[in-house]
């Protein structure tokens, strides 16, 4: 069920019967990580302020997103794989970048781990003020070891999250994030081995816990690394 750095999913049997779904899966996602875009864009800025969501601008300084006003962002209390609560608050002073997701993903979720993964190995030891932040939204099937063993393929400096349905859900209303269980009501619908259409938005917080980009579509971890450079630069003249 590990992924690895070449975005493969590993051997689990739940990636053999979901792959069944896997055409279905990648255009429902896409048309769920659009969806987040535009909710976004209209539900997420502080009350009077229109919150801007657009593609990279000569103004803008990301190669990703630029989320304009810059706003903090929402909260996160989930539970680790020790047992022990994660706060967002946690990583003040690093940049954190959030993730939606599950250790079962046959595909979106191999590949945007595999991104970010790269991303911070370019970084180098820079990457030392990056957290990766991945949100199981599977809270069912995702234990503490299965997290453990999915985020063992990637970069070191993931967290990997997760909490009740309710808190779940909550959470990912306030980051205008959707997911759902892929043919929940059907008669041959299997709990072990199901698939969820989720949201494959990548979210850039700041040092401060501001929401500065996000991540959508066709991006590279070069990408990803320039944006996070540009965030490290800033808190660095700050410091100077």
């Amino acid at each position: 069920m590990a992924g690895g750095l070449d975005g493969a999913p590993g051997g689990s049997p739940s990636v053999s019967r979901a792959r069944r779904w896997l055409l279905p899966l990648l255009s429902l996602t896409a048309v769920a990580a659009g969806a987040a875009a535009l909710w976004a864009a209209r539900g997420m800025a502080p009350s009077g302020e229109e919150l801007v969501l657009g593609a990279p601008t000569p103004e803008s300084p990301f190669a990703g997103f630029m989320i304009s006003p810059a706003r903090p962002a929402p909260p996160i209390e989930l539970r680790g794989t020790d047992g022990e609560t994660v706060r967002l608050t946690d990583f003040e002073g690093q940049v954190v970048l959030l993730f939606f997701g599950y250790t079962f993903c046959p595909d979106v979720c191999p590949q945007t781990m595999t991104k970010l993964t790269v991303a911070l190995r370019e970084l180098e030891d820079r990457a030392d003020g990056v957290t990766v932040l991945f949100v199981s939204v599977d809270p069912e099937r995702d234990t503490p070891v299965a997290i453990e063993q999915f985020l063992a393929g990637y970069n070191s400096r993931t967290v990997g999250v997760t909490g009740d349905h309710d808190k779940l859900r909550a959470l990912a209303d306030a980051y205008a994030v959707t997911y759902f269980v892929d043919n929940e009501d059907s008669e041959d619908f299997d709990p072990r081995f199901y698939t969820i259409t989720h949201s494959a938005t990548v979210f850039m917080i700041d040092q401060g816990g501001r929401l500065r980009a996000s991540f959508l579509g066709p991006y590279t971890p070069d990408d990803v690394a320039h944006d996070v450079t540009v965030l490290l630069d800033e808190a660095e003249q700050v410091d100077g």
